[in-house]
């Protein structure tokens, strides 16, 4: 019986190197991902020991190449019949190894015919095929698992520090919003809010307290109730309140009075002193507006209401008394 093996024996050691080289790169494929991967968890566990990485790759690499090779391109006789069949001989090979064990007249001649056309070809013809796009994935792969790997490195050892970032930091996208009473009164609403840039806060009210009366906020909005729209900066306010029975108001939210002066000179309409006339100074706002001018319109409207019939509440008739009682 003719031994087939012998004349194919001459193309096995391409089609070894063709195994050997797919399983070189299909496993690299697996141990650069390995290496990419343990560099990561180096890196977010900030251990300084990155030359983990390719060890864990070489290791990777070489089981994977050894199970590639023998469970899928490790070169056998009939994978070997079926590269050769294709540089012309029509099936030959691979039919005669089909009919190895048939001693028929016709497995004779046809075995004899394949020999001699295997002795034909030259061995030099078998070519090592290799895939574009496993060759592609591998040095791609290559390449990321080194440059990670090399820039991790220079990270952990300090050799790269890492810049602020350039965006604004998260915390000034927001302005700090608060209102605050004065003596004499209370804000009611939410007083301590954190508004994003550009937007808008909730409605607060300053209520006055028993025998005292809203004047301003520190900012000079009249208002009582208020909401701030296109924040840019933070802020703190604070509600005013002035006493009706002695004319005095807080100017802080500390409730620390306006202070009066010991010895005062006599008032408008008094005996003149030395130093000129003393004007009560508890009358105006920052120095410039009258309280008795800011609520004149309020004292008008309800004296229009009162004229007309409609509704006026005790507590306003109360508060606009003993307010003109305080100031005149």
């Amino acid at each position: 019986m003719i031994d087939i093996r012998k004349y194919l024996n001459k193309f096995n050691s391409k089609l070894i190197a063709e195994g050997v080289l797919r399983s070189v790169l299909v496993a690299g494929t697996v141990a650069f991902t390995a290496m990419i991967i343990t560099a990561i968890a180096l890196l977010i566990a900030s251990v300084n020991m990155i030359w983990i990485s390719p060890i864990v790759g070489v290791v990777v690499w070489v089981l994977c190449t050894i199970v590639a090779y023998f469970a899928k391109y490790k070169p056998t006789m009939t994978s070997m019949a079926e590269r050769i069949d294709l540089l012309g001989l029509e099936e030959r090979v691979i039919t005669m190894l089909e009919l190895e064990n048939n001693d028929s007249y016709i497995a004779k001649r046809q075995r004899e015919d394949a020999i001699r056309e295997i002795e034909k070809v030259n061995s030099s013809k078998i070519k090592i095929v290799l895939s574009k796009g496993i060759v592609i994935c591998t040095s791609v792969l290559l390449l990321i698992s080194v440059c990670l790997i090399t820039v991790s490195g220079l990270y952990l050892n300090g050799t790269i520090k890492v810049p602020p970032p350039i965006i604004e930091n998260e915390k000034n996208l927001y302005m700090d919003i608060s209102y605050n009473a004065s003596k004499g009164g209370v804000v009611i609403g939410k007083v301590n809010q954190s508004i994003k840039r550009g937007g808008e806060t909730e409605q607060v009210e300053a209520i006055a307290a028993e025998g005292f009366i809203f004047i301003k906020w520190t900012d000079d909005n009249l208002s009582n109730k208020r909401s701030e729209s296109n924040v840019i900066v933070a802020m703190d306010i604070v509600a005013l309140f002035m006493n009706l029975e002695d004319g005095s108001i807080s100017i802080d939210k500390d409730n620390i009075e306006d202070e009066k002066p010991e010895n005062p000179p006599p008032a408008i309409g008094g005996q003149p002193g030395s130093g000129g006339q003393y004007e009560n100074f508890d009358q105006v706002i920052d120095g410039t507006i009258d309280y008795k001018d800011v609520l004149e319109e309020f004292y008008q409207k309800y004296k229009k209401d009162i004229e007309e019939g409609r509704y006026v509440s005790e507590e306003a008739r109360r508060i606009i008394e003993l307010y003109f009682g305080a100031i005149e």
